[in-house]
């Protein structure tokens, strides 16, 4: 025998009825339209939560592609201009205190190099005076100037008539020093005399017509010199020793 089943209308709870009373039927057909119901009510609310969950999906697409388009632009700048360190390392300092360097002692039986004192050589033309204002003064003929207590420093030129410069040198402390050198009228170089603390050293000699003396010869303060004229003349020779003129070899007759 087969059991009853109780129908309940969900609803209100009520009985409706059972398999075996006459509203079987009326109860079956009420059981499913409860249940149609009931799957129609549970599958809207399933499409409802994938529509709701396929609307999120798409908007984290979208958030997700403007992310990528946004870093394709960014890319580029970020490596052409790489962020600068926010702490820069110090520059490198130099100790402004040298080294010291190491002196080797020298032993006790070393000395000192004692250099040769030299006579200064007039470098720099301090003033030019004519030969018509030196005077020569003492024992050992020192130049001065006029009214001047202190022997003369600087140059010495003298002219002819024409403007043609006839003589130059150099005095350093009223002694004659460096060269001295002559000319001719005609603007022919005629000496160049070497001097040293107011002697001759050495000598070159020319000819009015430029050529160069064969007889004129100084070395180490001792030698020949000859004079020669405007015309090409021998006036005298002179012979020095020591630096110093001594009596002519031929002195001109009066």
């Amino acid at each position: 025998m087969k059991k009853k089943r109780i129908l309940k209308d969900p609803d209100t709870g009520e009985i409706v009825g059972a398999t075996r009373t006459p509203f079987s039927h009326q109860a079956k057909e009420l059981n499913k339209q409860i249940f149609a119901e009931e799957f129609e009510r549970k599958r809207v609310e399933e499409e409802t939560l994938e529509e709701s969950s396929g609307g999120r999906g798409y908007l984290v697409g979208l958030l997700l592609l403007g992310l990528l388009v946004l870093g394709i632009f960014v890319w580029p700048k970020t490596e052409e201009n790489p962020p600068l360190d926010p702490k820069p390392s110090p520059p490198e300092t130099v100790s402004p205190v040298a080294a010291p360097v190491p002196v080797e002692e020298s032993g006790p039986e070393s000395k000192p190099e004692e250099k040769a004192e030299e006579d200064p050589v007039v470098s720099v033309q301090i003033r030019v005076v004519d030969e018509s204002r030196i005077q020569y003064r003492g024992t050992e003929n020192l130049i001065f100037l006029p009214n001047s207590v202190a022997p003369y420093s600087g140059v010495v030129q003298s002219f002819w008539p024409n403007g043609q410069k006839s003589k130059e040198f150099s005095v350093l402390k009223g002694m004659t020093q460096g060269s001295i050198g002559t000319w001719y009228e005609n603007g022919q170089k005629k000496e160049e005399f070497a001097m040293e603390s107011g002697k001759v050293v050495s000598v070159e000699v020319w000819k009015p017509n430029g050529e160069k003396c064969p007889v004129s010869m100084i070395e180490e303060g001792n030698g020949v010199y000859v004079w020669y004229m405007s015309d090409g003349s021998e006036r005298e020779r002179i012979r020095y020793e020591d630096g110093l003129p001594v009596t002519p070899e031929n002195p001109p007759e009066e």
